[in-house]
């Protein structure tokens, strides 16, 4: 991805498009609603998708750009220009301007295989750019991605990762002129990538993570043809789940965010059933929690009792639908 100027100057430029009243950051809603969760789980595996493409083509151009540590041939991700002659950094610079604009194409590929994030609705181009030679960033690409995203943290998180690219193209470039600077090679230029993605990514997770916790859980699953269902607005408060074929009700009663006790009772068709037993909430912490319950119930019908017991697995998924009526 590829900006201009100097990290200060940058950060100040945020700063005055983020609180100018009239500019459209500013008129932007929060990412921080039950009603953008889709949009950031979609953003998320996007990049997460762009991340791991870009380290394999890192990879790709390992083979590339080495050099030979005794029986090892090490990758190299930059070039240090300066210690070198005149006219090897003439032809070092000629011939990685060729493979970046390889390079170029390749990542103009991953990206229209891996499409725009889903759940966002995205209106135009959202990628950013940031030359890695020049250390100047696209501001025309950086208007049309804040214009396309449908929310501000989704915009701010991007420049980040522009500001991240800037402040080490600053850095290797210093006060020396091209070609007389170190330059990434196309490994390193992929890798530079992918941690900006993965800053992105962990910046995203939080407020996802956050949001889902808001907004609830939605429960599903099935076993054998009972499925189930409901929106689960707080772990920590009693909550019900909801099954089919003889309208089952799961009542679940916690003794802590994570452990509790439920009952569960059905009718339906000439069927009763009663029960209980204990629960847990397992991976709470990951993209895939799920409620194991430990119990048993007794089903009577016209024909007899019969009692059952055994660990039913209930998925939790982030309630997309705002449904817990959180902002």
């Amino acid at each position: 991805m590829k900006t201009i100027r100097s990290a200060l100057i940058l950060s100040a430029f945020l700063s005055l498009q983020i609180l100018s009243p009239g500019n459209a950051l500013a008129q932007k809603e929060s990412c921080k609603q039950c009603s953008f969760l889709a949009c950031l789980k979609g953003t998320i595996r996007q990049k997460e998708a762009m991340r791991d493409a870009y380290n394999e083509l890192a990879k790709k151009w390992d083979k590339i750009w080495v050099k030979t540590d005794g029986d090892s041939r090490v990758p190299i991700n930059q070039i240090d220009q300066p210690k070198m002659h005149t006219l090897a950094r003439l032809m070092n610079a000629g011939l990685l301007n060729s493979q970046f604009t390889q390079l170029q194409k390749e990542e103009g590929d991953l990206a229209t295989q891996i499409g725009e994030p889903k759940g966002c609705g995205y209106a135009g181009n959202v990628e950013i750019e940031t030359n890695s030679i020049s250390c100047v960033i696209d501001m025309k690409k950086a208007e049309m991605a804040k214009e396309a995203m449908p929310c501000k943290e989704l915009y701010e998180s991007a420049m980040r990762h522009e500001t991240m690219h800037q402040q080490m193209c600053e850095k290797r470039k210093g006060k020396g002129v091209f070609p007389n600077i170190v330059l990434l090679t196309p490994a390193g230029k992929a890798r530079e990538e992918a941690a900006g993605y993965s800053q992105e990514i962990a910046e995203l997770q939080k407020m996802a993570k956050e949001l889902s916790k808001k907004c609830g859980y939605q429960a599903s699953g099935k076993m054998a043809d009972l499925t189930f269902s409901g929106t689960i607005c707080d772990l920590e408060k009693p909550f019900t789940v909801y099954g089919s074929i003889i309208n089952y009700q799961f009542k679940f009663t916690p003794s802590s965010p994570t452990t509790g006790s439920f009952k569960v009772s059905a009718a339906g068709m000439m069927v009763t059933a009663m029960g209980g037993g204990s629960y847990v909430i397992e991976g709470v912490d990951t993209d895939k929690p799920r409620i194991r319950t430990m119990g048993g119930a007794l089903g009577r019908s016209p024909v007899g009792e019969r009692w059952g017991e055994g660990t039913v697995y209930i998925d939790l998924s982030p309630s997309e639908s705002g449904e817990c009526g959180q902002k």
